[in-house]
């Protein structure tokens, strides 16, 4: 089964193997094209990803959507609109963005977990439990173990 697990994607493959370093133990492995560089990798995309979406929700929500709910309600500090009859389009078009970044970033702390947890479980690995349920596959590259 482990043989033929593949977490690359074919679109994802060329970044993966342009960042990426060769598994040094089947750990590694699990990081698809990554290989070594995948505890890492995977942090990272967490941090950047985290950080776009809340910046995108400050962004598009305070400035955007926050605007356009105002001049719908007649607020006297609403700005000058020069098309009124494009702000209810707009908004619902930026809040569905900002309503998608909402849940994107209600996903992050389980994949923070997920990324916990397979960065903590490799130094606990028992290789000679592990051989006798063959989980490490037999064709890990030379001197990486």
């Amino acid at each position: 089964l482990l043989k033929e697990f593949d977490s690359s994607p074919a679109f994802v493959r060329p970044i993966e193997l342009l960042f990426g370093a060769p598994p040094r133990h089947s750990h590694d492995m699990l990081f698809g094209a990554a290989g070594a560089n995948g505890p890492e990798l995977y942090r990272n995309s967490i941090k950047y990803g985290t950080w776009f979406l809340v910046a995108q929700i400050v962004l598009v929500g305070f400035q955007i959507v926050a605007r356009d709910i105002g001049v719908l309600l007649h607020q006297p500090m609403s700005p000058l609109v020069g098309r009124p009859d494009k702000v209810v389009p707009e908004l619902i078009l930026f809040g569905s963005v900002v309503s998608v970044a909402l849940a994107q970033l209600w996903l992050v702390p389980n994949t923070f977990l997920n990324y916990c947890l397979i960065t903590s479980i490799e130094q606990f690995m028992n290789e000679d439990i592990a051989e006798e349920c063959e989980v490490i596959p037999t064709n890990v590259p030379e001197g990486s173990v």
